[in-house]
């Protein structure tokens, strides 16, 4: 793999969201073949082009344009914005509030890139501001269930950020959902759950959302140097992070983008965190791309994004979602990789700008430029033994 490989696999996700594209309208499919769009898709549309730096090439009408389409499905009640996708499908944890607020946090950062605010204040976020009622909601959490509360805890965090940036309000909250945090971390693992029955695996992708929050503010996580050696561990032979083969999209962006974040802030473990990323890096592009368009969530399942049924795209094919998570993923990656040849003509690291999935910022930090040789020539003989794997198992099948 050399840098215009991955190059023209960022090309060929350009080309993909091109291809989820409605005419000239800003309106996308979740994948290729798929009958209805969602606005999700658009959401996703806007932060892939702008990782990729291909966001000019639209004018500053279009991108008004894109602005008003997205805010035209803003709720005036509570400032939340809604999508004919978030009605079907409705279950438990992705509840009509859950994916309410799962929506909303993926459009402000798309409304950020293209110059745009919500049309009205998100006035949900009082419910967060009023610091009695918030710290009820905060001692119901279950942390047993650490992927599901990561999401709720982002949600409310990246919430309080945006009303504090607009309005100067909610920093008593913040600090008590900071506090509350650091009261309730598993020493042992860095991680939150672990302590309450949750698996190493699923608190880590759990902890990835709140600790945006932490790396955002630049607050200092207790027991970092644990938290690295946990994500570390739960790295598998093939080099995703996920206990299966194969990896999965949420899986490796969780572990990637933690190690990323811990990297730049903390003199802990740099060496193997550079080895770790890159064995995901091959893992990304050989075990999750399809060739000619973009991701997929893992080899030989088919995906459907937070069980929403106009999502579920067929096996082996590429979605929006895995698409542009991926691509911020490969964006984390390169921003610590960036003397390895795969990135070398790697000038911009595009982020999102603020307080959202898909932020980061860019820290130079150098290293032995000899160092990629001798793990790649490591990761010969893990290649061929995942190989090997590969074809027994499928003779099986």
């Amino acid at each position: 793999m050399n840098n215009s490989d991955i190059e023209k696999v960022f090309e060929s996700c350009v080309n993909f969201f091109d291809a989820c594209r409605i005419d000239k309208t800003f309106l996308f499919k979740p994948y290729i073949d798929a009958e209805k769009t969602t606005l999700y898709s658009s959401a996703f549309a806007v932060m892939a082009y702008h990782y990729a730096g291909v966001l000019n090439r639209f004018s500053v009408d279009d991108k008004q344009n894109w602005i008003d389409y997205l805010c035209a499905h803003q709720d005036s009640a509570t400032g939340l914005f809604d999508a004919p996708e978030l009605y079907e499908g409705i279950e438990f944890h992705h509840n009509l509030e859950h994916r309410q607020l799962h929506l909303t946090c993926h459009i402000l950062p798309a409304l950020n890139i293209l110059g745009g605010e919500p049309r009205s204040r998100i006035s949900y976020v009082d419910k967060f501001l009023n610091t009695n009622h918030f710290i009820k909601w905060l001692d119901d959490r279950d942390l047993s269930m650490a992927w599901v509360e990561g999401n709720n805890l982002l949600f409310a965090g990246q919430l309080l950020i945006h009303e504090i940036e607009n309005t100067g309000k909610g920093v008593e909250s913040l600090e008590l959902l900071f506090s509350w945090l650091e009261k309730t971390i598993d020493p042992n693992t860095a991680l939150w759950g672990t302590d309450r029955g949750c698996d190493v695996h699923k608190a880590m992708y759990g902890a990835y959302h709140q600790l945006i929050l932490f790396f955002y503010k630049n607050r200092s996580i207790p027991y970092q140097k644990k938290l690295v050696d946990s994500v570390l561990y739960t790295q598998h032979f093939d080099g995703g992070y996920s206990k299966w083969r194969g990896g999965g999209t949420c899986q490796d962006v969780d572990g990637i983008d933690i190690l990323v974040n811990c990297y730049k802030t903390l003199d802990y473990k740099r060496k193997e965190i550079r080895s770790s990323l890159r064995k995901c890096l091959y893992h990304i592009v050989s075990d999750r791309y399809v060739k000619n368009s973009g991701f997929m969530d893992r080899k030989g399942f088919s995906f459907i994004h937070n069980s929403m049924p106009r999502t579920k795209t067929p096996v082996d094919q590429a979605n929006t979602f895995s698409t542009w998570f991926t691509m911020h993923a490969l964006i984390d990656i390169a921003s610590v990789l960036k003397y390895d040849s795969e990135f070398v003509s790697v000038k911009d690291f595009k982020f999102n700008n603020k307080c959202s999935m898909g932020w980061g910022k860019d820290v130079d930090i150098s290293y032995w430029h000899g160092e990629p040789l001798f793990d790649k020539v490591k990761f010969f003989f893990r290649n061929l033994i995942v190989a090997c794997y590969d074809m027994l198992k499928s003779k099986k099948a």
